[in-house]
C-alpha cells in the first residue's frame, strides 16, 4: 500500500498541469501571470480570476492548489476560511467571493488542469500578438496551424 501512495503522489504531481508551489516553474509561472495580467485574468475562469485579481496570482495558486477541482465551503467568518485553507484571503476577496454564492455558501473552485489549460492559452495568445510565427507556436504549445489561424482572426491579427 505504501508503495501505491509513493506512486500516486508521483504521478500525481506530473498531471496536475501546474507546477509544484515553491519551485523555479512555479517562480516563472508566477512571473508570466503577472507580466501579462490583463491577458492572464481574461483567460481564467471566473472564481481563479476573483482570486488572484483582488489577493494575487500566489494565492489563487496556493488555493487551486489546496482545493482545485472541489467545492469550498465559505464560511460565514473570513478567520475560519483562513484557518481551513491555512491560506490567508482578504477580508475584500472573501465578501467578492461571498456576494456571489448561492444559499449554500459553496464556491466551484477550478481544477489544477483548468488553470493550467487557462494560463496556456494566454501564453500563447501573448505569442500571436507578439508576432511569433506558427511554426514556433506549435513547436512550443502542440497546437495546431489551423487553431492558430482561427485564433489570429478571432483576434483579428494577420495571418502568417
Amino acid at each position: 500500500m505504501e508503495h501505491n501512495s509513493i506512486y500516486t503522489r508521483q504521478v500525481e504531481s506530473l498531471f496536475t498541469g501546474l507546477p509544484t508551489l515553491g519551485s523555479k516553474e512555479h517562480s516563472k509561472m508566477i512571473s508570466f501571470c503577472e507580466e501579462n495580467r490583463v491577458q492572464v485574468l481574461s483567460t481564467l475562469p471566473w472564481a481563479a480570476a476573483e482570486i488572484a485579481g483582488i489577493d494575487g496570482f500566489e494565492t489563487m495558486m496556493e488555493i487551486i492548489h489546496k482545493v482545485g477541482g472541489r467545492r469550498l465551503y465559505l464560511y460565514n467568518n473570513v478567520h475560519r476560511l483562513n484557518e481551513k485553507l491555512n491560506v490567508s484571503i482578504s477580508i475584500n476577496l472573501y465578501q467578492r467571493l461571498s456576494s456571489h454564492l448561492s444559499t449554500d455558501r459553496f464556491l466551484d473552485i477550478p481544477s489544477t488542469w483548468g488553470i493550467f489549460i487557462a494560463l496556456r492559452r494566454a501564453a500563447i495568445q501573448r505569442a500571436l500578438m507578439r508576432g511569433a510565427p506558427n511554426k514556433d507556436i506549435v513547436a512550443l504549445f502542440g497546437v495546431t496551424e489551423r487553431s492558430l489561424r482561427k485564433q489570429r482572426k478571432t483576434m483579428g491579427l494577420n495571418t502568417v
